[in-house]
């Protein structure tokens, strides 16, 4: 059975845990509480390893063994706002991240076997329903996991305490992705990517987020507005 069919026969078996499916009595799209998403994202791994996992395919979704996925737990996780080249393109330094539009459906999960990061599970709000999206891409996730760890210390070195709000974004036509830190001492943006020296920009470092967007306006302003990437 290919990886198409055997994804199919999972998300048929998830989208049937009907208690997340429901639209509001006023026939809107029903919002969901961090504890729904979690206890959906928690389901969603459980379906995918017992229906998707196999001995020979589960190295390439970061695991070494079923047992090892099946013993795999949830980190904490991060919002996902997807922001498309045209928005890029026309941002208004000095407008700050929050000023772009972006599609933010989508929620982030870190996968964790053995105290160590392996894989990712994202789970998408669509039409009043949570539907199991991307998982594996596991250096992807090792990357943004690495990433997050060492914004603690980064911030401390710019006498800044913690983060007070914290979201990964994503400019899929790029395949760049950045963490990103909101602060009582400015919000940033952190690289955690394949190839970030594209944006000339490292790994794990802090920038200043409307320097480095209005940096990469200037970088994108000759590529096509439905570029994919």
């Amino acid at each position: 059975m290919n990886r198409t069919i055997c994804y199919l026969l999972s998300f048929a078996l998830i989208f049937a845990y009907a208690a997340f499916t429901a639209n509001d009595a006023r026939g809107q799209a029903k919002a969901f509480t961090d504890q729904e998403r979690g206890a959906f994202a928690s389901t969603s791994l459980q379906g995918y390893v017992k229906d998707v996992l196999t001995e020979k395919n589960v190295g390439r979704y970061g695991f070494s063994t079923v047992g090892e996925a099946s013993a795999a737990t949830l980190g904490e996780p991060l919002r996902v706002h997807s922001i498309e080249m045209k928005e890029l393109k026309t941002y208004r330094p000095g407008a700050g991240l929050r000023s772009m539009q972006a599609d933010t459906r989508t929620t982030w999960y870190p996968v964790i076997a053995g105290n160590e990061v392996r894989a990712k599970l994202e789970i998408v709000e669509t039409a009043g329903k949570l539907l199991a999206g991307g998982f594996g891409a596991a250096s992807e996730a090792r990357r943004i996991s690495a990433a997050r760890q060492q914004i603690p210390e980064k911030l401390r070195a710019k006498g800044i305490t913690a983060a007070s709000a914290m979201a990964l974004v994503k400019i899929p036509a790029l395949k760049a992705t950045f963490l990103y830190v909101e602060s009582p001492g400015g919000s940033f943006l952190v690289p955690a990517m394949a190839s970030p020296h594209r944006f000339g920009v490292e790994n794990g470092d802090l920038y200043p987020a409307d320097d480095l967007l209005s940096r990469m306006k200037e970088q994108v302003k000759d590529l096509p507005d439905d570029l994919v990437g």
